[in-house]
């Protein structure tokens, strides 16, 4: 804030449909509008391959792939009634 810059805060997960849309509408309600996208959600399992199993790689699955989905499409709908938006995954 010091800086000019705002933010809130959105605990819902980016892993569900849900979380996605109420990560949107969150950003929605601060500012009415939604200009650019940043997926940046991710999680850490530290483990080798010989480590990682399916319990292990269903969460990173569902945050950094499915999240970046679900997170994107109630934005997409918002910037194309805008026919302007950014996105940006990493």
């Amino acid at each position: 804030k010091d800086s000019g810059g705002e933010a809130v805060a959105d605990t819902n997960s980016a892993a569900t449909r849900e979380g996605g849309e109420a990560i949107i509408d969150t950003a929605l309600n601060a500012w009415g509008r939604v200009g650019i996208l940043v997926n940046n959600a991710g999680t850490v399992s530290d483990a080798d391959f010989d480590g990682m199993t399916a319990e292990r790689l269903t969460p990173l699955v569902d945050v950094h792939l499915k999240g970046a989905f679900f997170v994107t499409r109630p934005a997409w709908k918002v910037m194309r009634q805008r026919n302007f938006g950014r996105i940006v995954n990493t």
